[in-house]
């Protein structure tokens, strides 16, 4: 069989053949019986399909995120990114010895497990709330998006892993430190309220002031702070309310609310314009 042969026609075009040789006896002669066979057409497909995935290469490596390409029946890891090379600290050699399973800590396996039940071909799938391991044995949050696919005659889970550790951290942080600020708002002994500056609703209110006033949160939650005051108290309000500015603090004396009951009090007033964004 001989390959990668091209003939020219009498027309000076070229075309791929490979060519079957064989020496024959003809009429008591040895003779070379040869049969040509057309391939250009085959070549054409097999380079556009070694450029695709020439290309397809170089967008895995290329990726700024770690790609792992894993076998959907075994878990082997197949291949993986430079980026995952990084990531988790082991080399591509290493990785190839691997199954998926590795990368996970043993407690969040079971979950790792149970995920992989909802994957589907063609489809994207975002996990998250599972961590991974590097080689030093330091764990990561990550946020995983998965698509099944079939590649060189066999199911591939195709996994992007995003490090979002900082990201969750800072997301707690911020959380704890809001649960501590509900806390000592919930805590003071003084009413406080927070007042929307453009529909003028309540927006939060401490139990000191449903103590205070009467109404129950929820009920606060429905109201303005102009249910509190007395009518011929209101153009007074008003101009206070021009005067705030942000980050000042304005102290208000002297001034008449009404409990749920009905009854009349005096009340000091602390007004500060804040931006909770």
């Amino acid at each position: 069989i001989v390959r990668n042969v091209r003939i020219l026609r009498k027309d000076g075009s070229l075309v791929d053949v490979e060519m079957a040789v064989r020496v024959v006896d003809y009429d008591n002669q040895p003779a070379v019986l040869t049969i040509v066979v057309d391939v250009t057409e085959r070549l054409r497909l097999e380079r556009a399909r070694d450029a695709a995935e020439a290309r397809s290469r170089l967008l895995f490596e290329a990726s700024p995120y770690p790609i792992y390409a894993i076998d959907h029946e075994t878990l082997r890891i197949l291949a993986v990114s430079d980026a995952a090379v990084r990531l988790n600290g082991w080399s591509r050699e290493e990785f190839l010895t691997m199954s998926v399973d590795d990368l996970y800590p043993p407690e969040d396996l079971p979950a790792a497990v149970a995920s992989r039940k909802t994957f589907t071909v063609d489809e994207t799938q975002i996990v998250r709330g599972l961590r991974h391991r590097r080689k030093d044995g330091t764990l990561f949050d990550t946020e995983i998006a998965v698509r099944v696919i079939e590649y060189g005659g066999r199911t591939v889970n195709l996994a992007m892993v995003m490090d979002v550790t900082e990201r969750l951290q800072a997301g707690r942080a911020r959380e704890a430190a809001e649960q501590r600020y509900r806390q000592l708002f919930d805590a003071n002994p003084y009413p406080i309220v927070l007042v929307d500056r453009e529909t003028l609703r309540f927006v939060m209110v401490n139990d000191a002031t449903s103590k205070l006033y009467g109404w129950s949160r929820e009920e606060f939650l429905a109201m303005t702070p102009d249910d509190l005051f007395l009518p011929e108290d209101m153009p007074a309000i008003a101009a206070e309310r021009k005067a705030a500015v942000p980050d000042i603090t304005i102290t208000i004396r002297g001034r008449r609310h009404r409990r749920k009951d009905g009854t009349i009090i005096d009340v000091d007033m602390t007004l500060r314009l804040i931006d909770l964004n």
